[in-house]
């Protein structure tokens, strides 16, 4: 193999005496990275220094490379990886060895040729003849300079010491977090709800020691790959922080909250750690059973007709009571739990929540609680409309049960004639009933509504 020739200015590889770091992560798989690095170079002046620890999916518009005992002359990004066509590009103009296998994985022939060209497929001189593409496997004594598993930059500095701090900051992927909660429901008292901040590091460097800082809410950048064509997340590693003190640093950076982890962490490569900021909260659970019905889907001047409508389940809480910051969005996950035992009721997902924000977590069906509606006298014309809506609820639960029951109206002139309980108009297209039902009963509800066209 050929030697390769070394470049002439001092070429020196990034020696990471001590770093102290910053990550700035979105949960849009994006992160903003800044890294103080110290370099000890052998020689003040210009120097060739090769920068490494660079993530593949860093946006090379991006970095910046910034000290004040340091001036950058140029800056030269190279992403190199190893593979059959970077090693071929390293080799051209030398002497491969090229070679056979047999089905047990030995080596049953052996020759040597100069590779030519590897433009498209590789041209070689073998015993004086040129061959387009031999089919031959290929042996390399050593990985040549310049390819790499990961980015690296090639710089021109014009450094005022040899012992250098500098700092390097970058955007890049692979990086995400999500808000994730426990909401747990026991018969005797409050819920209690646990928070963490499931922080994954996709890329494969790890980051020792620092400080992490998430942003809540949507921000634009440039060239963003939407979230439906995000890799598959690839998990080696899990670790779990909890901690006494978990409230978390919450402050406002335009439109978004920005919480900062009040600990330094380590992210290993390709991993995901989660860090408690909500330790057995407690927290009033109020469990709401609801409903919604609309005339839209009925046949005008049709027959009495009657359906099945599910009732669903959801739990409400205010997010004030969790704590006195804004609530990141996130996954929900509810349990109820009795004599010891947990048994999974739903999860839900829920927004960005302020302090008088009510959260609501939808969960479900409610297989204990029936309901059908049967719609008599449906008649519309081109004067007027009508309809008798009959709704006969079952309660096999046994406990009392309130049913709150939209009734929802495609055109806003429908109002409520006379109902058997009392209704409330929440805007021009949906009524609200309140319907109570005792333990292991059934209960009717009908009212009339009518449309005037003038």
């Amino acid at each position: 193999m050929a030697k390769y020739k070394k470049i002439n200015l001092l070429l020196l590889v990034c020696s990471i005496i001590a770093a102290q770091s910053h990550i700035t992560i979105y949960n849009q798989n994006k992160a903003f990275v800044q890294e103080q690095r110290t370099l000890k170079l052998d020689k003040k002046g210009k120097n060739l220094v090769q920068i490494d620890r660079i993530p593949k999916n860093a946006d090379p518009g991006t970095i910046l490379i910034h000290g004040g005992e340091i001036k950058v002359q140029f800056m030269k990004y190279t992403f190199n990886p190893v593979s059959t066509t970077s090693l071929l590009n390293a080799h051209i103009g030398t002497e491969i060895e090229l070679v056979k296998y047999g089905d047990n994985g030995d080596i049953t022939f052996s020759t040597s040729g100069e590779l030519i060209s590897n433009n498209s497929f590789p041209i070689f001189e073998i015993d004086g003849k040129i061959v387009v593409d031999p089919p031959y496997h290929y042996l390399f004594s050593e990985i040549p300079e310049g390819i790499s598993e990961n980015p690296y930059l090639m710089c021109q500095l014009d450094a005022s010491t040899k012992n250098l701090d500098y700092h390097i900051s970058y955007l890049t992927s692979d990086f995400d977090w999500e808000a994730e909660y426990s909401l747990i429901l026991t018969p005797e008292s409050p819920g209690k709800i646990n928070g963490y901040y499931a922080i994954t590091n996709n890329t494969q460097l790890e980051y020792k020691d620092i400080d992490i800082s998430l942003v809540s809410g949507v921000v634009a950048f440039q060239n963003e790959t939407p979230r439906g064509r995000q890799f598959q997340k690839r998990m080696t590693a899990m670790a779990y922080e909890s901690h006494a003190e978990v409230t978390p640093e919450v402050s406002e950076s335009g439109e978004y909250a920005v919480f900062h982890i009040p600990k330094k962490l380590t992210l290993s490569p390709d991993s995901e750690i989660r860090y408690t900021f909500i330790d057995g909260k407690q927290v009033k659970v109020d469990q709401v059973y609801h409903i919604s019905h609309s005339l839209s889907h009925i046949r005008r001047n049709s027959p009495p007709h009657t359906t099945g409508v599910p009732v669903h389940t959801r739990f409400e809480f205010e997010a004030g009571a969790v704590g006195n910051f804004q609530l990141p969005a996130g996954s929900y996950k509810v349990y109820h739990q009795k004599k010891g035992k947990l048994t999974f009721l739903g999860s839900s997902r829920f927004g960005i929540a302020e302090k008088d924000t009510k959260i609501k977590l939808e969960t479900g069906k409610a297989h204990k609680i029936l309901a059908q509606f049967t719609v008599e006298n449906f008649k519309l014309n081109k004067e007027r409309g009508k309809a008798v809506v009959t709704a006969h609820f079952t309660n096999l639960k046994n406990e009392n049960v309130t049913i709150e029951w939209i009734e929802q109206f495609r055109d806003g002139r429908w109002y409520i004639e006379k109902s058997d309980i009392e209704e409330e108009t929440l805007d021009a297209f949906n009524v609200k009933f309140s319907v109570d039902i005792k333990a292991n009963s059934t209960k009717e509800v009908t009212f009339t509504a009518i449309m005037d066209k003038d």
